[in-house]
């Protein structure tokens, strides 16, 4: 009996992909996030794209691509075609089967065997970390991942700048993996080149805004520093709530991730000038950038667990790549338990304090992981 096409059988995988992400979208919850969507759309309805930035205080931290969706799944739902909170998870459920076609093509690539290249793909499509921000929380970070490993099956330096730059346009973090793509690029004009645009489209995407008001522009944008919800701030909260007795002070939490945000950037460019010295894929140092991130930066929102995952199954550590995902989703439903217990499709009964202990010790548990996974990723070659 012949074998079926490895084409077919990534085909499926696609559906599936699909069908799961569908299901768990028509059933999930609309937490603050998905609402802020709406209201983002709303307020461009009202005043126009001038009104985002300038009209979003505090619900639009992102660059300005994003919000064409938001308008488009506004349009659908006010022509009642599809509720705004489906439509507006559609690309992302889209998205997602995406990062599972490029990382089976990588894998493919890489590997020669069409079953690595499924069990690989298998991965990321039956995640639940994936499943869960992307369709209970309904954050949209598997587009700009998407287009970030796009980038690193493309061929031509050209496409992959251009697919970067895409994945800059939606969420700003894919800047992070520029030095990733410029180390296998010679000579320096061609590392400039490749730099330039991979950024300059995005520069001028944001620059009618910069001109009609340059200070919203700075204060959504560049002056989101996120929320420490995740990372280092759980096992220091978990410590100090106890013996102290009270919260963690508020400006403490903001001045340490100023803080950590400088100690990041130091970090981080001794890290990429290390990597260029190494014989590293872009998915590796990219795992290592996003995981160096997660120890380091306080200010961890629970979204920010997915950025790694399709780059570390494209390394090609199956092993961490399932530790790291069953570590996630513990101190994913370990905030969401303490945090938004409403993001679930179903009841959950849990008391008040077994959620913040299952939060600070899946949290904390998290973040050590990441840590040893840091350690772990940087000594291999």
């Amino acid at each position: 009996m012949p074998r079926l096409n490895p084409a077919i059988h990534l085909t499926f995988l696609l559906i599936l992909t699909c069908f799961v992400r569908l299901l768990a979208s028509i059933f999930a919850n609309d937490i603050i996030d998905v609402r802020n969507y709406q209201q983002v759309a709303e307020v461009i309805d009202r005043f126009g794209v001038s009104g985002l930035y300038r009209h979003t205080p505090d619900i639009y931290p992102y660059p300005p691509l994003w919000a064409g969706f938001e308008v488009a799944a506004y349009w659908l739902a006010q022509n009642n075609i599809l509720s705004f909170s489906l439509a507006i998870r559609l690309p992302i459920i889209a998205a997602d089967a995406g990062i599972v076609a490029v990382i089976w093509q990588w894998v493919h690539r890489h590997s020669g065997s069409s079953r690595q290249a499924m069990q690989a793909a298998m991965i990321y499509a039956l995640n639940p970390v994936s499943i869960i921000v992307s369709c209970w929380h309904g954050q949209f970070d598997a587009l700009p991942l998407f287009w970030a490993a796009l980038a690193m099956i493309c061929t031509a330096w050209q496409w992959q700048a251009i697919a970067l730059s895409i994945g800059i346009a939606l969420k700003s973090f894919p800047v992070l993996l520029v030095p990733a793509f410029l180390w296998h690029l010679q000579p320096l004009r061609r590392q400039v080149q490749f730099g330039l645009l991979a950024l300059v489209p995005v520069l001028l995407l944001l620059a009618p805004f910069v001109v009609d008001d340059a200070s919203a522009v700075v204060r959504e944008l560049f002056g989101y520093r996120g929320h420490a919800l995740l990372g280092i701030m759980v096992p220091v909260r978990t410590v100090y709530v106890p013996l102290v007795g009270e919260r963690f002070p508020v400006e403490t939490t903001r001045l340490l991730i100023s803080l950590s945000a400088y100690g990041f950037l130091i970090l981080y460019a001794l890290t990429v000038w290390s990597m260029k010295r190494r014989s590293m894929s872009v998915p590796m140092q990219a795992t290592l950038i996003v995981l160096l991130f997660y120890v380091v930066y306080a200010g961890i929102a629970p979204q920010y667990l997915l950025w790694v995952l399709p780059f570390m199954i494209m390394a090609a550590r199956p092993g961490a790549v399932l530790v790291y995902s069953a570590v996630s989703t513990l101190a994913l439903l370990g905030f969401y338990l303490y945090a938004v217990p409403d993001i679930f499709p179903f009841a959950l009964t849990v008391s008040p304090r077994l959620a913040q202990v299952a939060y600070g010790l899946f949290g904390s548990l998290w973040w050590l992981t990441c840590g040893g996974l840091l350690v772990w990723f940087w000594r291999q070659r």
